[in-house]
């Protein structure tokens, strides 16, 4: 007969072991698991970055507009914004204006115009302006009514301000339109 043993040599029904057909699934689903978490750990972090790097720029931010006041900001936003409305007018020229070049060319150096207009329909220039004595009014005027181009410039409204310069109006009427 056969030998009696307690260990048996065979097992008695070939079986696999339990779970060996979700064992793929299982690892699978395993490694997404780690690739989200990954992923989430990642995103933390990335986000964490950001928002350090938020406040940083803020701080900068702050900073860079304490050394600059408002309203010189202001000032200048609005200066650039007329700057940009006359070169869009300028651009929308046919032609170049002759206006300018004659009062330019023909103005004293110690006189300035703080104000400018021009009626073509009238060839009148009408301008006011600054200049440091009565004599220098005189000379400007006698400048003007010796161009060819000026049919009469007329001077009014004179009077000395505080600072001790003449303000005056000055109306010049052109020969032919200019423009």
């Amino acid at each position: 007969m056969a030998e009696a043993s307690l260990i048996p040599k065979k097992l008695p029904f070939a079986s696999s072991p339990l779970g060996a057909g979700l064992g793929i699934f299982f690892r699978i689903g395993f490694v997404f698991f780690v690739v989200a978490v990954l992923a989430t750990g990642g995103l933390f972090l990335y986000r964490t970055l950001l928002v350090s790097n938020l406040t940083k720029q803020r701080d900068a931010l702050a900073q860079l507009e304490s050394q600059f006041p408002v309203a010189d900001i202001e000032r200048r936003e609005e200066v650039a914004r007329a700057i940009e409305a006359s070169k869009t007018l300028l651009d929308a020229h046919v032609r170049p204006s002759r206006i300018f070049p004659l009062l330019q060319n023909n103005t004293l150096p110690a006189v300035f115009f703080s104000t400018f207009s021009y009626a073509e329909t009238d060839r009148a220039i009408t301008v006011s302006g600054d200049a440091p004595s009565y004599q220098a009014v005189a000379q400007q005027a006698s400048i003007f009514e010796s161009l060819e181009e000026v049919a009469s410039a007329t001077f009014s409204n004179l009077s000395l301000t505080n600072r001790g310069t003449v303000n005056f109006n000055l109306k010049i009427i052109l020969t032919s339109p200019i423009l």
